[in-house]
Protein backbone atom coordinates (compact mmCIF):
# COMPACT_ATOMS: atom_id res chain seq x y z
CA UNK A 1 0.00 0.00 0.00
CA UNK A 2 1.19 3.11 -1.21
CA UNK A 3 1.28 6.03 1.69
CA UNK A 4 1.57 9.31 1.48
CA UNK A 5 2.63 11.34 3.97
CA UNK A 6 1.18 15.09 4.73
CA UNK A 7 2.55 17.78 6.82
CA UNK A 8 -0.08 19.68 9.34
CA UNK A 9 -1.75 16.55 9.54
CA UNK A 10 -1.35 13.25 11.86
CA UNK A 11 -1.79 10.35 9.31
CA UNK A 12 -1.24 9.25 5.94
CA UNK A 13 -3.36 9.41 3.06
CA UNK A 14 -5.57 5.81 3.03
CA UNK A 15 -6.17 4.43 -0.07
CA UNK A 16 -9.99 5.17 0.54
CA UNK A 17 -9.26 8.91 1.57
CA UNK A 18 -8.45 12.15 -0.26
CA UNK A 19 -6.85 15.25 0.48
CA UNK A 20 -8.33 18.63 -0.04
CA UNK A 21 -6.52 22.15 0.23
CA UNK A 22 -9.60 24.76 0.67
CA UNK A 23 -9.55 28.41 0.41
CA UNK A 24 -12.09 29.68 3.05
CA UNK A 25 -13.05 33.74 3.32
CA UNK A 26 -14.87 34.38 6.98
CA UNK A 27 -12.45 32.60 9.15
CA UNK A 28 -11.30 35.16 11.58
CA UNK A 29 -11.17 33.50 14.73
CA UNK A 30 -10.47 30.02 16.81
CA UNK A 31 -14.57 29.74 17.21
CA UNK A 32 -14.55 29.47 13.38
CA UNK A 33 -11.60 26.69 12.96
CA UNK A 34 -13.79 24.99 15.45
CA UNK A 35 -17.17 25.30 13.30
CA UNK A 36 -15.44 24.64 10.15
CA UNK A 37 -13.42 21.27 12.01
CA UNK A 38 -17.00 20.27 13.59
CA UNK A 39 -19.03 20.38 10.21
CA UNK A 40 -16.60 18.60 8.07
CA UNK A 41 -16.58 16.12 11.15
CA UNK A 42 -20.47 15.81 10.62
CA UNK A 43 -19.90 14.54 7.21
CA UNK A 44 -16.81 12.36 8.32
CA UNK A 45 -16.02 11.77 11.45
CA UNK A 46 -12.49 10.11 10.78
CA UNK A 47 -12.20 13.08 8.76
CA UNK A 48 -8.45 14.87 9.43
CA UNK A 49 -8.61 18.47 9.34
CA UNK A 50 -5.84 20.95 9.84
CA UNK A 51 -6.92 24.71 9.20
CA UNK A 52 -4.43 27.50 8.81
CA UNK A 53 -6.25 31.04 9.94
CA UNK A 54 -2.91 33.42 8.21
CA UNK A 55 -3.62 31.44 4.87
CA UNK A 56 -6.88 31.36 5.33
CA UNK A 57 -6.28 27.36 4.23
CA UNK A 58 -7.98 24.39 5.31
CA UNK A 59 -6.93 20.97 4.53
CA UNK A 60 -8.84 17.77 4.66
CA UNK A 61 -8.33 14.26 4.53
CA UNK A 62 -11.40 12.37 4.02
CA UNK A 63 -13.49 10.18 1.61
CA UNK A 64 -16.38 12.36 1.05
CA UNK A 65 -16.32 14.51 -2.27
CA UNK A 66 -15.55 17.98 -2.88
CA UNK A 67 -18.95 18.83 -3.64
CA UNK A 68 -19.96 17.86 0.15
CA UNK A 69 -17.39 19.88 1.84
CA UNK A 70 -18.03 23.08 -0.10
CA UNK A 71 -21.32 22.83 0.67
CA UNK A 72 -21.05 22.38 4.45
CA UNK A 73 -18.70 25.64 5.09
CA UNK A 74 -20.99 27.23 2.71
CA UNK A 75 -23.79 26.30 4.88
CA UNK A 76 -22.04 27.69 7.88
CA UNK A 77 -21.60 30.89 6.36
CA UNK A 78 -18.39 30.64 4.79
CA UNK A 79 -16.71 31.19 1.03
CA UNK A 80 -14.90 28.32 -0.69
CA UNK A 81 -13.09 30.22 -2.86
CA UNK A 82 -10.92 27.37 -4.01
CA UNK A 83 -11.01 23.77 -3.30
CA UNK A 84 -8.44 21.66 -4.79
CA UNK A 85 -7.78 18.08 -4.25
CA UNK A 86 -3.88 17.08 -4.01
Amino acid sequence: MLKIYIPRLKAPVAEDKKMYVIGVEGMTCKNCMNIIESSIKTLDKDAEVGIDLLKKEVRVQTSRGPQEIRDVLENKGYDVISLIEQ
